[in-house]
């Protein structure tokens, strides 16, 4: 698993992946929360998921479909 964190002009996106997850068909995932607002008063603005599937047509690139 990994953690990134990217500062911005207007608040922050903080990146979590994690790989050898327990279910086979699922290669990685990424999970983000994008905040908003001033350091020490930020808020949560989104979020979201995707992933990358070991089997399928598109084992290459990210995607919010579960994997076959």
């Amino acid at each position: 698993t990994s953690q990134s964190t990217f500062e911005r002009d207007d608040g922050a996106v903080l990146l979590f992946s994690a790989s050898g997850l327990p279910d086979d068909s699922v290669k990685a995932e990424e999970i983000y929360l994008i905040l908003s607002g001033d350091k020490g008063a930020q808020t949560l603005a989104a979020y979201g998921s995707r992933i990358k599937c070991h089997r399928g047509e598109n084992t290459t690139n990210w995607t919010t479909k579960l994997c076959p």
